[in-house]
């Protein structure tokens, strides 16, 4: 890890840090990483992205560099945002972390992207930002396997009675893994009739559209990770001619429409929802143009963010 560290402030250095310095502040980073908790990683990321001072991590890197090495440290506030992404690439890219947690951490990182959508190459040591969002989708495509169950006990009898006491069974774990495979093959037939009822909805501006659909794919299954490729889903709902619109417009038209539904984000990442629903955002947020497609990808993984933020 502390090599990565050490290409990371190569990029941004005109005058690299000798080893042992680096070595250093890479060991105190990993230290951090290992104490704070959501908001914490919510404020390295706004750091690394957005440029905001991140008080925390300073003060950590210079309490414990004084008290490991008997010395005062002073760092460019450019090194700090780089030890803020450092953080944040160690909490989702090593695996003694848990994984809904290193999910939840990627989903911070792709949410807070949208308001990078524009200057994505001004961005510091941008080349390892590809290795930080794409863990929400890998884990996403494991949780979404249907349960296997090689010895069924109960399907091929349940049709026939109308009670467990009538098929003389009592459930226990034995039945444990056909009970889970049928649930989430329900779960599975659920989610096909709930796509067909968002299309029958007959919403024809694509923008509300894009919101509605988002979120009640999101918030409607009971199993978060019943759809492997949530963005196909939401390509073959939405019209193919794309439009685009800036959001400071796309909020007007969400807020005079009935298919409306307000939300209580909880999550600093949760950039669009924030802005929706009137919250005190940068006004770059509204600038932005997006299309409907854009729109409706973003505005699902910041629903999908927050509901895994609520378990």
């Amino acid at each position: 890890m502390e090599t990565i560290l050490g290409e990371m402030l190569d990029s941004v250095l005109v005058i690299p840090f000798q080893k042992d310095l680096t070595s250093r502040i890479a060991s105190i980073s990993e230290s951090y990483a290992e104490v704070i908790d959501r908001d914490g990683v919510e404020d390295c990321v706004l750091s690394f992205l957005c440029g905001e001072t991140n008080t925390n991590l300073r003060s950590y890197i210079i309490e414990q560099y004084l008290e490991q090495f008997s010395e005062d440290i002073k760092l460019p506030p450019i090194v700090y945002q780089i030890l803020s992404q450092y953080v944040v690439y160690i909490l989702i890219n090593d695996e003694q972390y848990d994984d809904t947690d290193r999910m939840i951490y990627s989903l911070i990182v792709r949410n807070t992207m949208v308001i990078c959508k524009n200057s994505f190459n001004k961005l510091l040591a941008s080349k390892f930002l590809p290795l930080l969002y794409p863990f929400s989708d890998l884990c996403r495509e494991t949780r979404n396997r249907i349960q296997q169950c090689s010895e069924k006990q109960l399907t091929p009898y349940i049709f026939e009675h109308d009670s467990f006491e009538e098929m003389g069974v009592t459930i226990d774990e034995d039945h444990f893994d056909e009970v889970k495979q049928l649930a989430q093959q329900a779960a599975k037939l659920e989610y096909q009739e709930l796509i067909a009822n968002i299309q029958n909805k007959g919403i024809e501006d694509p923008f509300v559209l894009a919101y509605y659909a988002s979120h009640i794919l999101v918030n409607t299954p009971g199993w978060k990770y019943v759809d492997p490729n949530p963005v196909k889903t939401i390509m073959n709902i939405l019209p193919t001619g794309r439009k685009k619109m800036k959001v400071k417009n796309i909020r007007s038209k969400l807020r005079d429409s009935e298919w409306y539904s307000g939300y209580g984000a909880s999550s600093k990442s949760s950039l669009l929802i924030k802005f929706i629903e009137g919250a005190n955002i940068t006004d770059e947020i509204g600038e932005l143009q997006l299309s409907d497609l854009e729109f409706a990808i973003f505005m699902y993984y910041e629903f999908y963010l927050e509901e895994l933020i609520i378990d």
